[in-house]
């Protein structure tokens, strides 16, 4: 069978004008014109004007015209790939050879050979191989090493094969094509940092910093930090962050550059009602993936392995509501079920069907498209759905779904799978999401983020779960997840999966006709926890699963006595049951209420609904008991150390029966001295807190390292609840409780500010930024709960500091002012430029109220709300 080549990704003409990321850049030999002299000085001095630096004057090397063999775009990927026309030309790692594909999908082998950074010209082919650059003749074949550096050549652009510029080492370097020219390599921009550059003829530009986190120059001016991927195209230069999307013009980034001219481009276009035909319903593409299992093409699994992560994930790196559609379709795609009989799945119109057997355990929702019937989620939650594959009298066994194609009652299908994971308020179809949409432009996989859609009106939709980067920067795999029979399924294109990234790419963009859109509400995408389908553990842990449970786990009682075991009860349904493994030692009443019988050990069993929990209670008799003199040494030391005195006899006495019986634990008992009203009153600092646990909990005098680290605890707003859990759930005060013969047990708080350290962290610096003052606990409490609830953001936040009526009575000067937006919410000091732009915004008539949202919307503010895990609005 004839192999067929797919390639991949953006469709490019052959000529471009290019920028990227790297240093100082080449002018072109027709820049060299006195006319263009003068106009480059004019924009200088209009730059100067704004108070940003021009870009240098870069070395020259003469060209006669700045045509690229290749688009930035793949160059800054690997340049495995060029586009010349509407064919394609690739290198095919796992042949070793050089191929080229044209619109019909018809493969011709060019030569074997493999590489990067691919340049196309009519008569050559242009590529590296290592430190090589080789030269590959299109009329003969023939293969030459045009130069070889000193180290591994990373990215290389080919200018009208007249001029070549290269990044080695972290360096930019050039080199003349022209025979009588030709020498040894000129160093463009000597930095050492470089991670990418795009060589244009207006100059250089280029990235340093880390995959997810570079800042992009032009020349020596720094346009963009934060950066996730950029190339150029047209004449324009594309930045892609975790926040924005934003296009700008390469000639005004080396002449007259304004910064707030960037923000009024913008990658995503609206999508105009020309450009969408309605439809009732869809899936034209279904009939073709259903056949795609019937021919065997594909394999159709009951229960699939989630994809490995094999390179760098950009979902780790996302904003909290791309992660959060992610999540809204993973549990439609991971939600497991076992049919209780067989069900027959989407029916083709040819009567194929793929049957989900009884017994077999799936994970997916089922394809379907259930108009009369129960849409899952939005007709039907997660939970009914589980709930009906469990009762065989419910219509899951008994109806199907009659529109278009016999289905699953319960069932979904691909543009409502969408819907519900960008949190849409209704189910959409293909012809209706893009209105929910901004369409990216340019149309490529490397304009992709995690959340975005590609949208075939009409037919499908599918949804981008994740991307992988290598150590490079360069895509090697896009993972997505869609809805489609007979089930959700996951499919990975590139590194780790069994189709590639060209594979993708023709498949949706080059032929398939897909477009790619962007929610409009992206980063505002909310996910509400399901119990039925628990994703990462990360919530049905503690609030869902083993939802009864027992306070205390172990219960030490006396014989002949009996206590009423404390149960947390977080089901929605009554206490069904208790029981007791071993009566002879300890019975246990429809109430709770256990009584010890004889010395021994029993499980006690609760079981509310279907949740069960047990504790174990360790009868004694009074020869049995825990050392009371052991006991009464430990609470002595409580007294002395926490209380500064001897314990009264009522006090002592209660507290060891206390122990001695198992009522009370170790961890309890010192939270129960500490909060006492009696310590409470002496009203200590932190610092003789911390002291005092050192002395009472370690019995030694705290090492500085440690006690800083706690003090830093509470500085930052954390309760001394949460230093005392910490104390006690240490392996020396377990040893300690050991030694006294108690259960050491633990204490959890329950303080607001210690469920999420970063939220709290960010409202005391706060206060401390911009009030000057340590937060009063009331303040504190209400700001972290009502950001934690989300009835509060990160803008909320800053106007309610910045434009408070303690702040305006301070009675701040404009400089002042500024200076302390700067460090509450840059966290850095003012430069004086941007402080001076600011400076004259108020003096032409903005308010303060006009500055504090200009700051929150800032890339700067942006980062620093999400390095706390704050909405920004």
């Amino acid at each position: 069978m004839k192999k067929k080549y797919v390639v991949c990704l953006l469709a490019f003409s052959l000529t471009f004008t290019c920028i990227s990321p790297t240093g100082t850049i080449v002018y072109a030999s027709e820049m060299e014109s006195s006319s263009q002299q003068e106009a480059a000085d004019t924009d200088n001095a209009e730059m100067e004007s704004t108070g940003l630096e021009a870009a240098e004057t870069p070395v020259s090397i003469p060209v006669s015209s700045w045509n690229t063999g290749n688009g930035s775009a793949y160059i800054l990927n690997g340049g495995t790939i060029a586009m010349e026309g509407d064919s394609a030309i690739a290198f095919d790692e796992e042949d070793g050879c050089l191929t080229q594909t044209d619109a019909d999908g018809n493969v011709t082998v060019l030569a074997q050979v493999n590489g990067r950074n691919l340049n196309v010209f009519d008569d050559y082919i242009y590529y590296t191989d290592g430190k090589a650059l080789m030269r590959l003749s299109r009329a003969d074949g023939s293969v030459e090493t045009i130069f070889t550096a000193e180290n591994t050549i990373h990215q290389l652009y080919v200018v009208n094969e007249e001029a070549v510029y290269f990044l080695m080492d972290g360096s930019v370097w050039a080199f003349s094509l022209v025979e009588e020219a030709n020498g040894a390599p000129v160093l463009v921009r000597e930095d050492g940092a470089i991670t990418g550059f795009i060589p244009t003829e207006y100059g250089l530009i280029y990235a340093k910093g880390d995959l997810f986190d570079r800042t992009v120059y032009a020349g020596e001016m720094e346009v963009k930090s934060g950066v996730w991927s950029f190339y150029t195209e047209n004449g324009d230069l594309y930045i892609s962050t975790a926040d924005a999307d934003e296009r700008m013009s390469v000639s005004e980034l080396f002449g007259v550059y304004s910064a707030e001219a960037v923000s009024t481009y913008s990658i995503g276009e609206e999508v105009t009602a020309d450009e969408i035909f309605h439809e009732a319903e869809d899936c034209v593409v279904c009939d073709e993936n259903a056949e795609l299992i019937a021919s065997g093409a594909e394999t159709f699994v009951a229960d699939e392995e989630p994809l490995e992560v094999t390179a760098i994930s950009a979902y780790a790196n996302v904003s909290n509501g791309q992660k959060n559609i992610v999540k809204r379709a993973r549990q439609m795609h991971e939600v497991e079920w076992t049919p209780l009989q067989d069900i027959v799945s989407w029916k083709r119109d040819d009567g194929y069907v793929i049957t989900f057997q009884k017994g077999v355990t799936y994970n997916g929702l089922p394809y379907g498209q259930p108009v009369y019937a129960k849409y899952v989620p939005w007709n039907a939650t997660l939970k009914e759905f589980v709930a009906a594959v469990k009762n065989e009298d419910s219509k899951m066994y008994t109806s199907r779904s009659t529109y278009n194609r016999s289905a699953p009652y319960y069932s979904s299908d691909c543009s409502a799978f969408v819907s519900w994971a960008w949190g849409l308020s209704s189910r959409q179809t293909t012809s209706s999401i893009p209105y929910f949409a901004t369409k990216v432009t340019p149309q490529n996989l490397y304009g992709l983020q995690v959340g975005d859609a590609l949208d075939k009106s009409g037919s499908h939709v599918i949804l981008v779960e994740d991307i992988g980067y290598d150590d490079d920067g360069d895509i090697v795999y896009i993972d997505i997840m869609e809805q489609t029979p007979p089930k959700t399924k996951e499919t990975r294109y590139g590194f780790g999966g069994e189709k590639s990234l060209s594979d993708l790419y023709t498949r949706y963009i080059e032929n398939g006709g897909y477009v790619i859109y962007r929610s409009k509400t992206r980063d505002s995408v909310k996910y509400t926890h399901d119990c039925t389908v628990p994703i990462d553990g990360d919530y049905c842990s503690s609030s869902c699963r083993n939802r009864v449970s027992f306070e205390n786990k172990d219960v030490y009682l006396y014989a002949g006595k009996s206590m009423t075991l404390s149960l947390t009860n977080n089901t929605g349904t009554s206490v069904t049951s208790w029981s007791t493994k071993k009566p002879s030692v300890a019975t246990i009443t429809s109430g709770g209420v256990v009584t010890g019988i004889s010395a021994g050990t029993a499980q006690i069993v609760v079981k509310a609904g279907s949740y069960t929990s047990t504790c174990t209670v360790h009868v004694i008799t009074e020869q049995e008991v825990v050392d009371r003199t052991a006991v009464k040494e430990f609470v002595t030391r409580l007294y002395k150390n926490i209380l500064e005195r001897d314990p009264d006899t009522n006090g002592l006495n209660a507290w060891i029966d206390e122990l001695a019986t198992g009522k009370q634990t170790g961890s309890g008992t010192v939270a129960g001295f500490f909060f006492s009203k009696e310590f409470l009153g002496k009203d200590i600092s932190d610092d003789e807190f911390v002291t005092i646990l050192y002395r009472t909990i370690f019995d030694r005098k705290p090492d500085p390292n440690g006690k800083n680290a706690w003090l830093r605890v509470l500085a930052n707003g954390q309760s001394r609840n949460h230093v005392i859990s910490g104390f006690t759930g240490s392996i020396e005060f377990k040893d300690m409780c050991a030694d006294y013969g108690i259960l050491t047990g633990s204490y959890k708080s329950t303080e607001i500010v210690d469920k999420n350290p970063d939220v709290t962290a960010f409202v005391v610096r706060m206060y401390e930024t911009c009030l000057d003052r340590k937060p009063d606990k009331n303040g504190l409490y209400a700001w972290v709960e009502e950001l934690l609830n989300g009835d509060s953001n990160g803008l909320d936040i800053a106007k309610g500091f910045l434009l408070s009526q303690e702040m305006d009575r301070k009675d701040l000067s404009d400089s002042d002012f500024l200076d302390i937006c700067y460090r509450a919410l840059f966290d850095r000091k003012a430069d004086a430029a941007g402080k001076q732009d600011w400076q004259d915004q108020i003096d032409d008539g903005a308010s303060r109220k006009r500055v504090v949202v200009g700051f929150v919307y800032s890339q700067e503010y942006m980062k620093l709300c999400r390095n706390y895990g704050i909405e920004l609005d």
